[in-house]
Parts: C-alpha cells; sequence; structure tokens
C-alpha cells in the first residue's frame, strides 16, 4: 500500500492519487462546442502552462500532446514528482510529436533565489532532434514537429515560496554543462535535482546525455502563463490567499486560469462557493470568476465546478 495515501497539511497534499475533478477539468477540455474550451485551446498551444499541483500531472501532459511550447508541473512534494509525475510524462509522450517550438526555444528553468540564478533546466535526454534515446535510436524531428526538448519542468515548490520561472524566449539563454554521470539501469540515475536552501526543488525529468543550465541574463523575464490548472486545490481555504497571488502575479493579462473544485469540502471549509466569494471580496480589482461548467455524480448531492479565471484589465498591468 502506498505510504503516502493519507493528507497531511503542509507536507503531503495527495499527489499520488487521481482526484474526481481532474477527470472533470479533462472532460470540460474535450467539450469543442464551448468558446471558453475553444479559448483554452488557442491560448495552449501559442504559450506558456502551469499545472499547479500536478499530482500525476494529467492536465500537464494533455497540454503537452495537445502543442503547449512549455509546461511546468508544480507539486509540493519531491517524491510525487519523481515517482508519478515525470514517468507519466515519459511514457504518455514518449512517441509524442509535440507541437513546432524548436527546443532551444523554450528551456525552462527556476530561479528560487535572486543571488543564485542558476537553475537545472528540465530535459528529456532521450528526447529532442538529433539525440540518442536508451534503445540507442536516433530521435529526429518529423515534418513540422519537434520532439519535446527542455519545454518541461517539473517542480518541487510551496505556492507560498512560488520561485520565479524563466525560459530561454524570454531572456534566460541556455548553457550547456558537463555530462551527468548517472547510475545505468536505475530509475534514480535518469533524475537530476536542485536542492535549493529554502527546500524547493527543481527536477530534469529523465537526463541521460546533456543538462541544460540556465543563465538568468538581466534582461530575462519572469514568464507569465497563457494557462494556468489547478484540480482540487481549494479544499482549505487556507489556500485561497496563495493561489490568487499566484494567478494575479503569473497569469498573462489575456490568459486563463481553470480550477477544477467540489462545491463543498463538508468538515474543511474550502470549495468553489467559497473561493468564488474569497476572490469577488479581496481580489476584485484584479481578477474574475466565473463558472464555466458543472458537474453531479447520480448518486451525490454534492456539484463539482469548472471555474474560468481571468485577469481584469488596466492600463498600467505588467506582464
Amino acid at each position: 500500500m502506498c505510504p503516502f495515501l493519507s493528507v497531511k497539511k503542509g507536507e503531503y497534499e495527495g499527489g499520488f492519487s487521481i482526484w474526481e475533478c481532474t477527470w472533470d477539468l479533462l472532460g470540460f477540455l474535450q467539450k469543442s462546442d464551448k468558446r471558453e474550451v475553444n479559448e483554452v485551446l488557442s491560448l495552449v498551444t501559442c504559450g506558456h502552462v502551469l499545472d499547479l499541483g500536478c499530482g500525476h500531472g494529467l492536465l500537464g501532459i494533455w497540454a503537452l500532446k495537445t502543442g503547449a511550447p512549455a509546461v511546468v508541473f508544480q507539486d509540493l512534494n519531491e517524491n510525487v514528482l519523481k515517482q508519478a509525475t515525470r514517468w507519466n510524462i515519459l511514457k504518455n509522450t514518449e512517441n509524442s510529436i509535440l507541437g513546432s517550438a524548436a527546443p532551444h526555444q523554450h528551456q525552462l528553468s527556476a530561479c528560487f533565489d535572486d543571488a543564485s540564478p542558476l537553475a537545472k533546466a528540465a530535459r528529456f535526454g532521450d528526447l529532442g532532434a538529433g539525440s540518442i534515446d536508451d534503445a540507442g535510436n536516433s530521435m529526429e524531428s518529423e515534418g513540422n514537429g519537434q520532439r519535446k526538448d527542455g519545454r518541461a519542468l517539473c517542480l518541487a515548490a510551496s505556492w507560498e515560496k512560488y520561485p520565479k520561472i524563466h525560459c530561454s524566449c524570454q531572456g534566460a539563454k541556455p548553457k550547456a554543462t558537463a555530462e551527468i554521470k548517472t547510475t545505468e539501469g536505475t530509475p534514480e540515475g535518469q533524475n537530476e535535482t536542485v536542492q535549493e536552501k529554502d527546500g524547493s526543488l527543481a527536477t530534469g525529468i529523465a537526463e541521460t546525455d546533456m543538462t541544460g543550465e540556465t543563465l538568468r541574463q538581466p534582461n530575462a523575464r519572469e514568464i507569465g502563463f497563457s494557462v494556468i490548472f489547478c484540480s482540487e486545490g481549494i479544499y482549505r481555504e487556507e489556500t485561497f490567499e496563495p493561489l490568487a497571488a499566484i494567478f494575479k502575479r503569473l497569469l498573462h493579462k489575456d490568459g486563463i486560469a481553470l480550477v477544477a473544485s467540489k462545491r463543498y469540502y463538508f468538515g474543511i471549509g474550502g470549495g468553489s462557493l467559497a473561493f468564488m466569494s474569497f476572490l469577488r471580496e479581496k481580489y476584485s480589482d484584479a481578477l474574475s470568476v466565473e463558472v464555466a461548467d458543472s458537474f453531479r455524480s447520480a448518486n451525490s448531492n454534492n456539484f463539482r465546478d469548472v471555474l474560468l479565471i481571468r485577469k481584469k484589465d488596466k492600463p498600467d498591468a505588467q506582464v
């Protein structure tokens, strides 16, 4: 039995489980007759995507397979990212051609401290034009597609101490570094983690050749996200403030955040209605929120909602 099944506040938030609202949100994204879904699809294929509290990473994987140029997978727990997320990413995209963005255009990196601007960029060593996979096969680009390389970053960090994310498409230029020495035949040998002094971690996925190290140039900006996903992340009221702050800080001015949640989490205090009330009371000048879709199981009186959140227009807003 998995030792992490029980949620422990601030320690483990259920990342090894796939919660039902994740399936709701994935189902919502298949509704091509909805204007909001088509808008999200357009945003996904032309911008950066963030999967907050990603767990198994299904929403971020959907974005990669849909054609997202770059995706950040965030979870509180390093173990979830190592044992679940990264393997799901590799397994679900190993034979995929993902979009048309060249790898060098999208090298993601995390900067936890302004005094230490170097951070590992996530790389897929068995993917990328001209690289060699574990079986010794050449992985060339095909057609106008480019196999993923540097376009996904697994990040272990809390919402309260969320680091700055940079991308080579906006001034953070990738720098090749020495070959990583890995232990052959072990999953651990395919993973490179950077431990920062605040306890956060940036994890490269399945690196087998060269790691990407990103030097944040003076003109490198923190990226904004065109789409942010969050499933079942508002089941406690104390998560409302840090999550809203992330939306205000990281959502692109024309972007969309989709939050999937039960309407009520009995005995805990969170839920979609409470979060909507919070945003309208505390963030009414910065964020708008609406219910994009709702679901209910046949044997339940508790609805599950997909909330759609946008930034409100401000003439002097920076993105």
